[in-house]
């Protein structure tokens, strides 16, 4: 059966760095999102890092999970190839089979932050400014 993975931490829990091993807030709209998939029949499960740290962290998540009002999900740290999409903070969605980046908003005003910074400190990484050419001609359909 295809699942959706949503990872927790910057995802469906706010995430400061140096929380850990605490759990945030729940992100509102991430929530009632998974709420919604539940209610349509959808399998959910919590992919994240925390579960590879051992079964205290799975069960503070669960305890979390309860806690925000969602039913018990699996908590894993592993994708299988069921998984139809994973929503994370952390990704860069590429084309299949390319290694090509599918460009968004988000990611071009990152890297442009970056390529600010490094221009700033007069350090240069060719691949960097590559990847930002490549994306300006997306972005202009080229």
């Amino acid at each position: 059966m295809e699942w959706i993975g949503v990872d927790l931490d910057g995802t469906l829990a706010h995430y400061e760095s140096g929380q850990y091993p605490e759990i945030g807030e729940p992100i509102e709209p991430m929530l009632k999102r998974v709420h919604d998939w539940l209610d349509a029949g959808r399998e959910v499960r919590i992919l994240t890092a925390r579960a590879a740290h051992g079964e205290e962290d799975i069960k503070r998540v669960t305890a979390w999970l309860e806690k925000v009002g969602l039913p018990r999900l699996q908590v894993t740290s592993q994708k299988d190839p069921d998984m139809e999409v994973l929503w994370d903070d952390k990704v860069v969605q590429v084309r299949p089979n390319t290694g090509e980046p599918i460009v968004d908003q988000f990611l071009q005003e990152s890297l442009a932050r970056t390529l600010t910074i490094s221009k700033k400190r007069k350090k240069t990484d060719s691949n960097s400014f590559e990847l930002m050419a490549s994306l300006e001609k997306d972005s202009k359909g080229e």
